[in-house]
């Protein structure tokens, strides 16, 4: 690999304890439009994290990317849509492997 490989940052990484399939990156070039809908959800004891949930699967629903599945854009934008606190709580699993959204 070219020296400048190493030192460019991939964009459509994730957070280590989620697995996407690989997927071309060409197949996806407009995430940061979907990025942008997604709501934040911090972790605060205000929210709740089940109606985050069924919005973000909503929001998700509503993009089809060709040779995507559904369940690999889930998994590729849900750490997107998490902030402060329950981006922290995403990053403690290392231990655990996420391979699916089922």
């Amino acid at each position: 690999r070219p020296l400048s490989e190493h030192f460019t940052p991939c964009a459509y990484t994730t957070a280590s304890c989620i697995r996407v399939p690989a997927v071309q990156a060409a197949q996806y070039d407009d995430k940061s439009s979907i990025i942008q809908m997604l709501r934040s959800f911090y972790g605060l004891s205000n929210e709740e994290p089940y109606k985050h949930l069924d919005e973000f699967i909503e929001i998700c629903s509503t993009f089809k990317i060709q040779n995507l599945s559904e369940d690999a854009l889930k998994l590729i934008l849900f750490p997107f849509s998490l902030k402060d606190r329950a981006k922290q709580w995403l990053h403690s699993l290392d231990s655990v492997i996420i391979t699916t959204w089922a």
